[in-house]
């Protein structure tokens, strides 16, 4: 059984550009489960392919099994090379996943030429998959599928995530050309990277852990994962560092949704890296009531050169609504040690959540007055599936489920305010960060987001 998995094309907008900024670890760590249990596999991002080409891998690989990533602002893609696999050779089994998928798996297999969507974590559900079809098994029996059978859509047993994620092999990169993830981060908005690297960088990346111990309003993080943090142990992740700085690697991205949940661990990791001599640049994404002063300081001396902060906003009204579960005063003081350890630090804000209005961005501002950061960055609260916010949105008319079959990305939340409003709330946010730099550089992003392109502000996209 060979199997091909693919990370579908993405087209140019104002959320992606032509090809994914970084590799697709999830179909990489899918290929790597396969092969350890003895099968053919190969992970290709397609991101940046066309169709044709898309065609030819497909047909000079010959697959048995095609499995296709789906997010939700990319699937447009992945519902092409779903309905391209199928017209190649229809005995070609096709099998869908991640979140997009995993949430909406009902509404693809009625729509298009799916043999199985695995849902959720697939380590484990797609090994099974693959055995079941070689040895023309039952495939109810394998826990975390669903497929159509008798004009009926069947969905089996919920599979219990993987707790031992040391078990689970590094992901599968052997078919990555990692000049194709030379870039410069989308947070070197200060010239940092640029500056030290004298230009783009290879992004490479890692997950040190699964999961999220909240469940904001606005994300599907734990409804994809589960709500409950699972890790790997120090020293699997250290000898996957190693295995990217062997291959030349200066720059890693941490890509768990929460990285200090453990804070002995995340200090644990640091005083190993400071250890084994690992010179490499990394950042990581994390919130304000998990840090403390002695880790942020280890993080600093092992390489940490930049942390991410979710705060979303600086009102009280606002953290409560979504649910974020913690206090302005924590943010100050995260912030605030952060800067004291001298690491780099970005916030990520949103503007137009439920219940936001002129005053909450004004409590905001305010509050970004008065806390060190090094950056910001700003945007629209958007609708996805499973989400609070969705259930919401929904009862609002603002979307339903035929939503997704279209060419569009997740909508702005407009139950409340209108998007020009909202639009106007964003850009007063902004203009205050930018007249932090100074007076040219407010000027600057006036000039280049209301005279030269006024209709941006109404823009959907």
């Amino acid at each position: 059984m060979k199997t091909l998995l693919i990370f579908p094309p993405l087209y140019e907008n104002s959320l992606f550009t032509i090809r994914a900024p970084q590799p697709p670890l999830g179909i990489a760590y899918l290929s790597a489960a396969l092969k350890k249990e003895g099968f053919e596999s190969k992970a290709v991002d397609m991101s940046g392919y066309t169709l044709r080409m898309i065609d030819d891998v497909i047909r000079k690989e010959e697959p048995d099994i095609v499995g296709i990533s789906c997010f939700t602002d990319s699937r447009k893609g992945a519902f092409e090379v779903i309905k391209l696999t199928k017209e190649i050779n229809p005995a070609i089994t096709v099998i869908a996943g991640g979140p997009h998928a995993s949430f909406m798996y009902e509404q693809m297999l009625s729509n298009f030429p799916i043999d199985f969507v695995v849902i959720g974590e697939g380590e484990r559900t797609i090994v099974e998959l693959v055995k079941c079809l070689k040895e023309n098994g039952d495939p109810t029996q394998i826990k975390g599928l669903a497929f159509e059978k008798d004009q009926r859509i069947i969905k089996t047993g919920r599979r219990e995530p993987i707790t031992d994620l040391d078990s689970i092999q590094f992901p599968d990169i052997s078919s990555f050309d990692f000049n194709d993830y030379i870039n410069i981060p989308g947070y070197d908005q200060d010239g940092y990277y640029t500056k030290k690297y004298g230009g783009p960088i290879i992004n490479h990346t890692m997950i040190t852990s699964r999961g999220c111990t909240n469940a904001c309003q606005f994300c599907s993080t734990s409804a994809f994962w589960g709500r409950f943090w699972r890790q790997r142990s120090v020293r699997n992740i250290i000898d996957e560092m190693e295995v990217l700085v062997s291959k030349g690697a200066k720059f890693i991205t941490f890509l768990d949704d929460t990285f200090t949940v453990n804070q002995k661990r995340t200090q644990e990791l640091c005083e190993e890296i400071i250890k084994r001599k690992l010179d490499v640049d990394w950042v990581c994404e994390t919130r304000v009531n998990h840090v403390n002063a002695e880790m942020l300081a280890v993080m600093k001396k092992a390489g940490c050169s930049l942390i991410l902060y979710g705060l979303e906003s600086g009102s009280d009204k606002i953290l409560k609504q979504v649910g974020k579960n913690i206090e302005l005063e924590q943010a100050r003081s995260a912030l605030v040690m952060t800067r004291e350890a001298r690491l780099r630090c970005g916030l990520f804000l949103m503007v137009g959540n439920p219940g936001e209005s002129c005053q909450t961005i004004f409590e905001t501002i305010k509050f970004l007055k008065d806390v060190p950061f090094t950056f910001t960055m700003t945007a629209l609260a958007r609708v996805y599936p499973n989400t609070e916010l969705y259930q919401i949105a929904k009862q609002r008319g603002i979307v339903d489920d035929a939503y997704w079959l279209q060419d569009a990305f997740a909508p702005y939340y407009t139950g409340e305010k209108s998007l020009l409003r909202l639009r106007m709330y964003q850009m007063l946010l902004t203009s205050y960060l930018e007249s932090k730099k100074g007076i040219p550089a407010l000027l600057k992003f006036l000039s280049k987001k209301v005279v030269r392109n006024p209709f941006k502000l109404l823009s959907t996209k």
